[in-house]
């Protein structure tokens, strides 16, 4: 049974680790946030094409490929601290501003919890995947300043 140093060191550990989660959760969060707005939540008018008189968008594919992008350098950034908190913080607080968006659309056909389902999904696979590059690069990096 551990006594004095060792079972606070223990206990500090413990807590370091909990508020390092919490302020990544944070921070990926934010940065989310930032990325979304930036790329996405400005954009909220249709476009009508004059030939075909078809409705298309809100959002064009290069700006949706620029959100992905970003929001996958987000988490993985965010991964390599605290893998648990920027796998969750990443896909809650997209999904959470995407349904906002979609649920206060005056032209919406009442199908966003179907879509929000999508992005929740999505958002999850894709930040799995960006924590686990993000922890491989953080260790990569970390093995290569040891061996200097």
């Amino acid at each position: 049974m551990e006594t004095g140093a060792a079972a606070t060191s223990r206990t500090e550990r413990g807590t370091r680790a909990v508020v390092r989660s919490l302020l990544v959760g944070l921070a990926v969060t934010a940065a989310v946030a930032l990325v979304y707005a930036a790329f996405l939540g400005w954009d909220q008018q249709r476009d009508v094409d004059p030939v075909t008189g078809e409705n298309t968008g809100p959002y064009g594919t290069a700006q949706v490929l620029a959100c992905g992008v970003a929001y996958l350098l987000v988490v993985a950034c965010g991964g390599a601290r605290a893998p648990a908190a920027a796998a969750v913080a990443g896909p809650v607080a997209f999904t959470f501003l995407w349904s906002l968006d979609a649920a206060t659309d005056p032209d919406a056909d009442g199908l966003w919890p179907i879509g929000a389902l999508l992005v929740l999904w999505g958002t999850s696979v894709g930040a799995v995947l960006a924590v686990l590059l993000g922890r491989a690069l953080a260790h990569r990096t970390r093995r290569r300043a040891a061996a200097l």
